[in-house]
């Protein structure tokens, strides 16, 4: 209404709320290109895949049911890695570090949503890998990979899902030998 279009360049979720902050830009253009990052995110229940859309609605590729959706909501970049890593090294307590290193890593990528490890394997009856291990793997495969800031159980990839799947399956059966 106003043509301040309001940029979001830092953002994290941790304890019990959510922060952001945005740089505010006078600008229409700036408002046109921010509306257009605006996206659904469609999932599915049965085979737990996700895929972002136009719309609120689809069919599962991956087993024909249909995604339940939620958005529209924001797709473009939550940090910006700059500010991520002056932030990071700025800090002094020691307690933070962690979160800001994941924190730091994750604005890195403009990856859509995450991927609960646990829960994938829950539902697929996978033995659950180390999380080191496992994003070793993918990120020697090519792919993105980052831990999430906002639970320690999820991680972001651009690696396909049945992908995904195989490299739980790999770094599980290293986690049983080792």
């Amino acid at each position: 209404q106003h043509d301040k279009a309001l940029v979001p360049i830092y953002s994290y979720f941790k304890d019990h709320y959510n922060r952001i902050f945005f740089k505010c830009i006078k600008s229409k253009d700036e408002c046109d290109k921010l509306i257009v990052q605006h996206k659904y995110l469609l999932y599915c229940k049965k085979c737990m895949t996700s895929i972002s859309s136009d719309c609120n609605c689809g069919i599962c590729g991956r087993c024909s049911e249909k995604y339940d959706y939620a958005g529209p909501m924001w797709i473009g970049k939550f940090c910006d890695p700059k500010i991520a890593g002056l932030i990071y090294d700025s800090n002094k307590d020691d307690a933070n570090t962690r979160f800001l290193d994941i924190l730091m890593q994750e604005s890195k990528s403009d990856l859509i949503g995450f991927y609960d490890i646990h829960e994938l394997c829950k539902h697929y009856r996978k033995k659950i890998p180390n999380f080191d291990v496992l994003i070793q793997k993918i990120s020697s495969m090519g792919y993105i990979v980052s831990r999430t800031h906002f639970t320690p159980l999820g991680v972001r990839t651009n690696m396909p899902f049945d992908e995904l799947l195989k490299a739980i399956d790999i770094c599980g059966k290293v986690c049983k030998d080792v």
